[in-house]
């Protein structure tokens, strides 16, 4: 609203709203889980880099902690795929639900899916737990069988809830960083970017 109260209604009447859906969208809070674990492995290496350079002396600073940051991200990870993975009987990330989990549209688009790759891999390499190193080959099959065009190469950009070939969002296919991202966030160091990742390579 214009006073900034969030608008939690907005619209419910035009609920595939292919920029503002109605509700939540279960791909953002996959995403965000990720970036929030990023973001706090990245600030705890500063800090310690920091406290290196001072001798010590910024010990306070130091007493940052990753893990805090790290347990909400499972949290919000874990609360996302409950919510939309497989939640219509199908396989797939359904787009958005209402604000009491349940689905709404049940379309499954291809970056929820790329960012639930990245996710889960970086939580497995963060947190060493097996039910995300499961998670990465479960999407990974689903990629594989049914999002992947092996015709044309890339991704079906928007599948319906059966998980046939749609595109009232992105026909096309025109959405190429999310794929990138996921060809190579799985393999790089959750602490930095993929950019920074890539040039520690070749350097």
């Amino acid at each position: 609203h214009k006073d900034w109260t969030p608008d939690l209604e907005k619209n419910k009447t035009q609920p595939d709203d292919p920029f503002k859906p109605y509700g939540a969208t279960p791909g953002h809070g996959i995403e965000w889980a990720r970036l929030i674990t990023q973001w706090a492995l990245s600030t705890q290496e500063h800090v310690v880099d920091a406290q290196k350079s001072a001798g010590g002396q910024h010990a306070a600073d130091a007493a940052f902690s990753a893990q805090p940051y790290i347990e909400a991200a499972e949290q919000l990870f874990t609360r996302a795929i409950a919510d939309a993975w497989c939640a219509d009987g199908e396989r797939g990330i359904v787009y958005t639900t209402d604000w009491n989990g349940n689905p709404v549209v049940h379309d499954r688009m291809h970056w929820t899916l790329m960012e639930a790759i990245n996710t889960s891999a970086v939580l497995y390499r963060v947190t060493g737990k097996d039910a995300y190193a499961a998670r990465y080959a479960e999407f990974m099959a689903y990629m594989e069988e049914v999002v992947h065009d092996p015709v044309h190469g890339s991704f079906y950009h928007q599948l319906d809830e059966h998980n046939q070939v749609k595109g009232t969002v992105w026909p096309g296919k025109s959405d190429l960083y999310h794929a990138f991202q996921a060809m190579l966030i799985p393999y790089g160091d959750p602490a930095v970017s993929v950019a920074s990742d890539v040039a520690r390579k070749k350097a």
